[in-house]
């Protein structure tokens, strides 16, 4: 039985399930926080002694040229942190984990009988 192609096959298969299934779950949420922002922008709720009340928010054809374009800077490093941020949390645990077996078949190596 070869322990270490196992194992490497069992880490390709776990990492594998994870990256899709954390994928499919960040990729979800995306979804929805893109959707609350894009709400958000047109929407601003004010809160009144009545009760909240939905009012239009100022229209981005309005802004200056400065404005846009720090708006559209603020929101590409949004993106970029988020990608950053998705990354890490897909790809870190699958190379700590095979980092963690690996040593652990270095360690595990170190107690074999040495032939002479």
């Amino acid at each position: 039985m070869n322990w270490k192609r196992g194992l490497l096959r069992l880490w390709v298969l776990a990492s594998a399930v994870w990256i899709i299934g954390a994928g499919s779950l960040i990729r979800a949420d995306t979804i929805v926080m893109d959707f609350a922002a894009k709400t958000y922008d047109r929407l601003s709720i004010t809160a009144t002694p009545d009760g909240p009340w939905l009012n239009h928010r100022p229209d981005y054809a309005n802004f200056t040229p400065p404005q846009r374009v720090a708006l559209a800077t603020a929101r590409h490093r949004l993106a970029q942190h988020r990608l950053a941020n998705m990354s890490a949390f897909l790809l870190l645990p699958s190379i700590g984990t095979l980092a963690v077996g690996a040593a652990g078949i270095w360690v595990g190596r170190g107690f074999r009988k040495t032939e002479i």
